[in-house]
């Protein structure tokens, strides 16, 4: 019997496909012309079978959705920061979707965000800790970086 492994990431589920109608890019080779990359961590650890299941699973759609509320496009101004949001610079956002959850290794999703940050510094360099930023985003994790 072939072991299943998952990806490490999968597409957004429905409603806004990214964050802040960013494009979405599931093929992390790519990342290097990337200025900020934008990744869902949906899952936690749970104290009891009975928290497997919890709403942090919903919060990366949840965020995308919102998405519409927050700004219409991001070429517009925006009153609460005085102006554009990426201030009319060339910088690519990109979103690389939702950290995959494997229901027989309920802690692999941890190895498997741990993974694609190191792609991704991996691929920007020494740039990383300049300009770039990864972010987990929409389950409370900080930017890195």
């Amino acid at each position: 019997m072939t072991e299943y492994t998952p990806e490490l990431t999968t597409a957004p589920k429905h409603g806004h496909k990214s964050l802040l109608y960013s494009e979405v890019v599931s093929d992390l080779n790519t990342l290097d012309s990337v200025d900020i990359a934008v990744l869902g961590i949906p899952y936690g650890s749970p104290y009891s079978i009975d928290e497997v299941t919890n709403d942090q699973t919903n919060a990366p759609t949840a965020v995308r959705q919102a998405t519409d509320r927050a700004v219409r496009s991001i070429e517009r101004y925006d009153f609460d920061i005085g102006g554009p949001l990426m201030d009319n610079q060339p910088i690519r956002m990109v979103d690389c979707g939702d950290i995959a959850g494997d229901a027989r290794a309920l802690g692999g999703h941890y190895a498997a965000a741990e993974a694609v940050i190191r792609k991704i510094l991996s691929l920007w360099g020494d740039a990383a800790g300049y300009r770039r930023r990864p972010w987990g985003a929409y389950s409370g994790a900080a930017g890195l970086g």
